[in-house]
C-alpha cells in the first residue's frame, strides 16, 4: 500500500482520538452541539409514535448485525469463483467492524443518552451502528464498482453513503446515541475500512486492452501478419500491395517503359 493512501486513514483516526478526548475532558462545544440536536430529536419525536416506529424500524433493518448475515452471499459467491482476496476483504472488513467496535466501547465507557426511546445496550461511545455500517457499505462499493459504469457508479456511491448516513442519524433520532458518537463511529469505521482496504481490498479488474502487435484474422481467413501481400500479375510477374493501393515501383511495364525513354534520348 502507498504511503500517501495511509493518509485519510492517520486522518480520521485522529480526529477520532481528538473526539474522544474532547467529550472525555468535557469540552463545552461538544456537550452543547450533542445538547441542542438531542433536544430537536426530542422536539420531533414527541406526539409522533410513527416517527419513532419507522427510525427505529430503519435502524433495525439496516444495522450491522443485520448486513453481516447478508454478506455472507456475496462472500460465499466470491469464493465459488475464486476471488480469494475479495472475499476475504468483504469477511475481514464486515466481521472485523464489530471486533473494533466492541473494543472502543469498552475503552470508552461513555453512558448513553437520558431518555432512549428504545432499548439499547452497551456504551455509547462509538456509535456501533455508524461504525458497521458505513465499513460494510464502503467495503462492497470497494468491491462492486470496478466492475460498473461511471453513472452506475456515482448512483451505487450516492445511495450507499446516504444509506450509511441515514443510519447515524436514526440512532439520534431515537435518542440512544449523542451525535458525537455518531461522529466517532464514522471517523474510526473509515480508518478501519481504509486499513483493511490498504491490506486485502481487490484491485480493479480493467478491461483487457488488445496489444498493438496483436492483429484479429480476416474474414476470409487469410493470416494479417504482415500488411503487404502478394499476387499475381499478368505474365506471371508478382507485384506487392500495400492494402488496396498496388506499389508502383515494383510493376515490370513500369521498367520496361524506363529502359526504352533511355534508349530514345528521353
Amino acid at each position: 500500500m502507498r504511503a500517501r493512501s495511509w493518509i485519510p486513514a492517520v486522518v480520521a483516526l485522529l480526529a477520532y482520538v481528538l473526539l474522544w478526548v474532547a467529550w472525555a475532558a468535557g469540552a463545552p462545544a461538544v456537550a452543547a452541539i450533542d445538547r441542542a440536536l438531542l433536544d430537536g430529536a426530542v422536539s420531533l419525536a414527541a406526539g409522533r409514535p410513527g416517527w419513532v416506529q419507522g427510525w427505529d424500524a430503519f435502524c433495525r433493518a439496516g444495522s450491522p448485525a443485520v448486513l453481516r448475515v447478508l454478506l455472507i452471499a456475496p462472500i460465499i459467491w466470491l469464493g465459488v469463483r475464486r476471488r480469494w482476496r475479495a472475499a476475504l476483504f468483504l469477511l475481514v472488513a464486515g466481521e472485523g467492524s464489530g471486533l473494533v467496535d466492541t473494543l472502543a466501547k469498552a475503552l470508552a465507557q461513555r453512558p448513553r443518552p437520558a431518555g432512549a426511546l428504545v432499548p439499547a445496550w452497551g456504551s455509547s461511545f462509538p456509535s456501533g451502528h455508524a461504525l458497521g455500517t458505513l465499513v460494510i457499505v464502503l467495503a462492497v462499493l470497494a468491491v462492486v464498482l470496478p466492475h460498473v459504469g461511471p453513472r452506475s457508479r456515482a448512483l451505487l456511491s450516492a445511495v450507499g453513503l446516504l444509506f450509511a448516513m441515514a443510519i447515524g442519524v436514526g440512532r439520534v433520532m431515537l435518542l440512544v446515541h449523542h451525535p458525537s458518537d455518531v461522529l466517532a463511529g464514522w471517523l474510526l469505521g473509515y480508518a478501519f475500512f481504509t486499513l483493511c482496504r490498504g491490506i486485502l481490498g481487490p484491485s480493479s479488474t480493467a478491461a483487457r486492452v488488445p496489444s498493438p502487435t496483436t492483429t484479429a484474422p480476416s474474414p476470409s481467413g487469410a493470416s494479417s501478419t504482415s500488411p503487404r501481400r502478394v499476387r499475381a500479375s499478368r505474365g506471371g510477374a508478382t507485384r506487392h500491395e500495400t492494402g488496396d493501393v498496388a506499389d508502383e515501383a515494383d510493376r515490370p511495364e513500369d521498367s520496361d517503359r524506363t529502359h526504352r525513354r533511355g534508349t530514345h534520348g528521353e
